[in-house]
């Protein structure tokens, strides 16, 4: 698999709730779509993405990443959001349980993600940050934006700030977690992106400085106020 830097029978699918109500206003393919794909790989890809095992997973990962860029990206991204989704946003349950959990696969699938970039991508990023529980995740998810040519809209700065609120209510913060989300703030300043007006977000950068972190945390949160007030 290619590696870049990066910080049926007796199952009930609960498919993701996001998808049936917004998938199409979102440029991706529904499972059913996905389905219905007269392409081999993409079927093969889509069977794999739904599998239970960890392995068949991660060869679809490993499929797609191959496939970047010489596959339709609307169907590419619609099997690497089942992936990066898998276990968060929705589950797997047999009995109301949830059979199993690979972190690590939805972490690379988030870094793929990143790499083939632009508006859908940076949608699926902000659905993985706002339900995922894992912080090696999210600090892929929150790296992973930076890459993928942050829009103009509120929705990426709110989700950061819900992040942020989320990581300074706990007892014992993810210092690697939030430095990754303060470099992608950066970005956001550095680019003139004037959605960093979020009176939140501003607190909450004022609040790091003085916060449980690392000496560089703290310093990063100073640069992105200066960064912002730059802009």
């Amino acid at each position: 698999m290619r590696r870049g830097l990066g910080f049926a029978g007796v199952f009930l699918l609960v498919a993701f709730s996001l998808s049936a109500q917004n998938g199409n206003n979102r440029g991706l393919m529904t499972i059913e779509e996905l389905y219905l794909q007269d392409d081999v790989a993409i079927r093969v890809l889509r069977t794999q993405a739904l599998s239970t095992e960890r392995e068949h997973k991660l060869a679809a990962l490993e499929q797609a990443s191959d496939l970047a860029g010489s596959m339709d990206e609307r169907a590419l991204l619609s099997i690497l959001r089942v992936l990066a989704t898998d276990g968060s946003s929705w589950q797997v349950r047999v009995g109301g349980r949830r059979i199993y959990d690979y972190p690590d696969v939805r972490r690379e699938a988030v870094r793929v993600i990143g790499e083939v970039g632009g508006r859908s991508a940076e949608v699926i990023l902000r659905e993985v940050i706002q339900f995922d529980q894992n912080p090696l995740v999210l600090s892929e998810a929150v790296f992973a934006l930076r890459s993928t040519g942050i829009s103009d809209d509120t929705g990426t700065a709110t989700v950061l700030a819900n992040l942020m609120n989320r990581e300074l209510a706990r007892t014992n913060p993810d210092n690697n977690l939030m430095f990754a989300t303060l470099l992608a703030l950066e970005g956001l300043a550095q680019d003139g992106n004037q959605t960093l007006s979020n009176s939140t977000l501003i607190n909450n950068l004022l609040r790091i400085t003085t916060g449980p972190y690392t000496r560089l945390v703290r310093e990063k949160a100073l640069d992105v106020l200066d960064a912002m007030r730059g802009m």
